[in-house]
């Protein structure tokens, strides 16, 4: 794994655009001043990725192991949702909940809000939470409601009594 000391080597990042271009030519297809990496456009990814000395990485973490010295302690959350905008000041190291408090809606896209799906059988809209609590995971079902909104007002309700705050 690479170091911060070898990476600020072979590689320049400006932290105010959170562009990581190339300061030593490290392949034959690289040049010097060119943009390191890939996009990685494989689904649920949208990342941009870069392989040194035969090890892949994303380059939001060497952003952050170019800028702070060590690697992120667990998750890098992107603020502003935009997987590419790698900028120091849009990423924060969280947990993985706190990381999940900062999706878009539901991967479904038929349906609107979090925490919020449509229910066939009883042609209603469904709501439902969970969190993490002392290790352990609670899920509660939150009701059945003819709109998609009143399901939504539901699960937000649920959320500020369950969830961190501000997050």
């Amino acid at each position: 794994m690479i170091n911060a000391e070898e990476l600020r080597r072979i590689v320049h990042y400006d932290p105010e655009t959170g562009i990581m271009t190339h300061r030593v030519k490290l392949a034959n297809r690289t040049k010097v001043g060119s943009e390191v990496g890939w996009l990685d456009k494989s689904p649920k990814c949208g990342y941009r990725r870069v392989t040194i000395k035969g090890e892949t990485y994303l380059v939001h973490r060497l952003a952050w192991l170019y800028v702070y010295g060590e690697w992120p302690d667990e998750q890098l959350d992107h603020i502003n949702r935009v997987r590419i905008d790698n900028r120091i000041s849009n990423l924060r190291d969280v947990t993985n909940q706190e990381n999940q408090f900062n999706t878009s809606k539901n991967s479904n896209k038929s349906v609107p809000y979090v925490g919020v799906y449509y229910h066939k059988a009883n042609r209603k809209w469904t709501a439902a939470i969970s969190w993490k609590k002392d290790g352990k995971k609670h899920q509660k079902y939150l009701g059945s409601f003819e709109t998609p909104e009143m399901a939504s007002a539901a699960y937000l309700q649920a959320k500020s009594v369950h969830h961190v705050v501000g997050i």
